[in-house]
């Protein structure tokens, strides 16, 4: 459906001057986040199934004509021809990198709507996710290479008001529609892993992800487990007092010295000694009496 999307459509289209009575913008409502990752070089994971961003993209559009139609999508454009990798605490290039795969666009889920109800609100694009699946079927993964560098672009699209340009009900056709505006922010990019390669990434990511509560009260958790109470009680296996009353284990050994002919006949050894049950009669022969 999308896949079948050529490079063609990466090229602008201008439209005529009355369609676009003001220059296009976009800002990028979570900047301030993501400014302080881009100062370490921000890192995203991908995985099989597919990981959401975070920060999420979310963008305040304007300049749109308010009575046109629009639909949004968001591509991940590859920034080089280079590799990286994360030595001596910063990211350095690696070599050529692997040949280009296709953009596949992520369109937003609001489908096509006027410029005024893109111009009205925060348009997010946080069901992104971000894979290195080539094979998915999911519309909301965009497939990344591990060990590139990206930038996500927005793009905008004027709809022409024709029947034909629908995939389904609320899928533009993006072939048959206007590109109006191409927009990257340079904060924004990032290096697509498989793990988190700088320890400053991981700890901004653990301290602003609100879903990262589990991260942030993991060390106390551990702490806590390894050292018990001081006003615990030792454990039965390891007192004194029980050890004394029940010197033998069912795990450990008979001692060499004890005699078999001094417990086995003796009911009241067991009453004495609960961990120790009676042999079964067809896995242990007593030895015979030497009385006669």
């Amino acid at each position: 459906m999308i896949s079948t999307m050529n490079n063609a459509m990466c090229m602008p289209v201008h439209c005529p001057a009355s369609s676009m009575p003001l220059p296009i913008s976009a800002t990028v409502t979570t900047e301030e986040m993501w400014r302080k990752f881009h100062r370490f070089t921000m890192e995203m994971i991908v995985t099989k199934s597919g990981r959401k961003m975070f920060p999420k993209l979310e963008y305040n559009v304007t300049g749109l004509n308010p009575s046109a139609l629009y639909a949004m999508s968001v591509t991940m454009e590859r920034v080089d021809d280079h590799k990286y990798k994360f030595s001596a605490g910063e990211w350095h290039t690696n070599g050529m990198a692997e040949p280009r795969l296709m953009e596949r666009p992520v369109i937003h889920y609001d489908g096509v709507k006027s410029g005024e109800y893109w111009m009205d609100r925060k348009n997010s694009f946080d069901r992104i996710r971000l894979t290195n699946n080539a094979n998915t079927s999911d519309y909301c993964a965009i497939v990344l290479q591990s060990m590139h560098k990206y930038i996500p672009v927005l793009k905008i699209y004027e709809v022409p008001c024709k029947a034909d340009v629908w995939i389904d009900s609320t899928m533009p056709n993006l072939d048959c529609c206007h590109l109006v505006a191409s927009i990257k922010h340079p904060f924004t990019s990032f290096v697509a892993v498989t793990a988190y390669q700088n320890l400053e990434i991981t700890r901004l990511k653990i301290d602003m992800n609100p879903f990262a509560k589990g991260f942030r009260d993991g060390s106390d958790r551990k702490r806590n487990s390894r050292s018990p109470p001081h006003n615990e009680e030792p454990s039965p296996k390891r007192s004194p007092e029980v050890a004394q009353k029940y010197p033998f284990p069912s795990h450990m050994p008979f001692p060499k010295d004890f005699q078999e002919s001094q417990w086995l006949f003796n009911p009241m050894w067991y009453d004495m000694n609960p961990m120790w049950y009676m042999p079964h009669p067809q896995v242990y022969q007593a030895p015979m009496p030497n009385f006669w």
